[in-house]
């Protein structure tokens, strides 16, 4: 590994951020590193708008910070880095030695503190940063890969139920579009058009739901247990055979939130209900709860974990139950009791590891013949979030004023859809079917358009080509993205840097027009 991140450096440019108010300090550190061999792009950043302004627009691979910044202390400096670019290594600089600054620095997150008087240490530290910040990209990377198999291994398991779910959503669509050519009466008309609505709603509510999970869309962050306890609800009672009741309870309002990542509560739950369904091939009854629980010093000591706050995750079965020779084994990697084609020996060693990286731990109760119950407890943060969603009713949708709106969509369907939509309630349209034709419509009508909505993935130009190619000409134009692709990195970093708009395909009418509001507002 640590010859794979010096060839890196060989070949590569290193880009640093360099916080420096004093351009002698910074020239000479810069002809430091030259000497040394280090290929270098450096951004000197003199002061604190300039340093802030440099870590939100760019992705640097490593930041050198001085601590004597008039008017923006290192610490300040280090706690700011930290929250924009939490990975990047962070070698703090002083010109002067205080023990106390050098413990504080490497608490809030630095990677090293180095003297100015004692600059040959740099190089080397630098190198070492790199090294070290490599290794973990790379374990990282390693860790998602494993966790995506996982997860599609447990998706794999549920597709039997998912095609008959998704089958049952669109059968109800196809059955009305056919009974709404030959019917006449309003009434019926209006029924069978809020079927495929609710149909076509769920189909896409579960489609959503098993995409973000298998691509692991989860961010890090407080957890609302209680919601994702609700939409695993969903898939479970969508997927599972008829033949298992399941019974969730997570109405608590007073929930606790969880520090950590909704995509691995997820897999950490569906692992273990799809050992729980495998428990009970002729049916039984699965019941999944979540509630709070603080643990004092007898208890975390029985369960080997420390005291506080915790949110206790139970899925209990009522199924065959574990042996007692085979429990001491059931977390270890690759051990399993299923047949080669029935599972990989994968989930619960992938449950216990999500467990351990959230600071919880997990107590079993099983008896042969009578069921198992996991009992997950998640270190808690003693928040909640308030879950209230807004209804239809209390939201009142904008009419627009014959503002004209650029639609560049490359979907006939969805682009004519659009239109239609934006024109019932007074808007004007002008679309275009890709990013090209997108450029020269909002040059025949550039004084006029109000908003641009446009999706990104399209032929010739994608959508945020033609945003760029389009605020060159007007930077102020408001941006609404469309896009039912997952956003890679790049991609977030340009919809940031061009402040738009994002509206997640399938949207609504509703959706839409609350989207082309607040940009008009904005």
């Amino acid at each position: 590994m640590r010859n794979s991140a010096i060839a890196k450096e060989k070949r590569e440019c290193v880009r640093i951020l360099h916080l420096e108010d004093s351009a002698a300090d910074a020239q000479l550190i810069h002809i430091l590193m030259d000497d040394e061999g280090l290929r270098c792009d450096v951004t000197v950043a003199p002061n604190k708008p300039r340093f802030e302004n440099a870590l939100t627009e760019n992705q640097f691979d490593l930041i050198l910070c001085d601590h004597g910044i008039p008017g923006y202390d290192g610490f300040s400096a280090l706690r700011f880095a930290r929250e924009i670019q939490p990975l990047t290594p962070i070698i703090m600089l002083s010109g002067m030695l205080d023990d106390a600054q050098a413990v504080e620095s490497l608490k809030g997150g630095a990677t090293d503190y180095i003297l100015k008087q004692r600059l040959a240490r740099l190089v080397p530290a630098i190198r070492r940063a790199l090294h070290e910040a490599e290794e973990r990209d790379e374990k990282k990377k390693l860790e998602a890969a494993f966790l995506r198999a996982q997860r599609m291994d447990s998706i794999g398991a549920l597709a039997g139920g998912i095609a008959h779910d998704l089958n049952n959503a669109l059968a109800p669509v196809l059955m009305s579009v056919e009974l709404l050519k030959n019917c006449d009466d309003e009434a019926v008309r209006e029924r069978f058009l809020d079927v495929i609505t609710s149909s076509a709603q769920r189909a896409t509510g579960m489609v959503k739901q098993i995409l973000g999970f298998a691509r692991g869309h989860g961010r890090s962050g407080p957890v609302s247990v209680s919601n994702v306890v609700r939409e695993m609800a969903k898939i479970l009672r969508d997927t599972f055979p008829k033949s298992i009741s399941i019974s969730v309870k997570s109405g608590n309002e007073g929930l606790w939130q969880i520090p950590g990542d909704a995509t691995e509560l997820h897999q950490v739950l569906l692992n273990l209900c799809v050992n729980a369904r495998d428990a009970m091939p002729k049916g039984g009854r699965l019941s999944v709860s979540a509630e709070n629980a603080r643990l004092d010093e007898a208890a975390a000591a029985d369960l080997k974990t420390a005291p506080g706050p915790y949110v206790l995750l139970s899925v209990a079965d009522t199924g065959t139950g574990i042996p007692p020779e085979v429990l001491p084994c059931i977390f270890e990697p690759f051990f399993t009791t299923k047949m080669p084609d029935k599972g990989t020996g994968l989930g619960l060693s992938t449950v216990a590891g999500i467990v351990r990286q959230h600071g919880g731990c997990i107590d079993i109760k099983t008896e042969l013949g009578h069921g198992t119950e996991f009992r997950i407890y998640f270190r808690a943060l003693e928040s909640t979030t308030d879950d209230h969603e807004i209804s239809d009713e209390e939201v009142q949708l904008p009419t627009g004023h014959g503002e004209l709106i650029l639609v560049i969509e490359d979907e006939e369907a969805v682009r004519e859809l659009t239109k239609t939509t934006l024109e019932t309630y007074n808007y004007r349209v002008v679309t275009a079917q890709d990013g090209e034709q997108g450029i020269t419509r909002f040059k025949e009508h550039s004084r006029e358009i109000r908003v641009l909505v446009t999706d990104t993935d399209m032929p010739y130009l994608d959508g945020m080509g033609a945003v760029h190619a389009i605020k060159q000409m007007r930077p102020d134009i408001p941006v609404i993205i469309a896009s039912g692709s997952k956003y890679d990195t790049e991609q977030v970093l340009r919809i940031k840097r061009e402040h738009c708009f994002n509206l997640g395909k399938p949207f609504s009418a509703d959706q839409l027009l609350l989207a082309v509001g607040m940009a008009i507002q904005h």
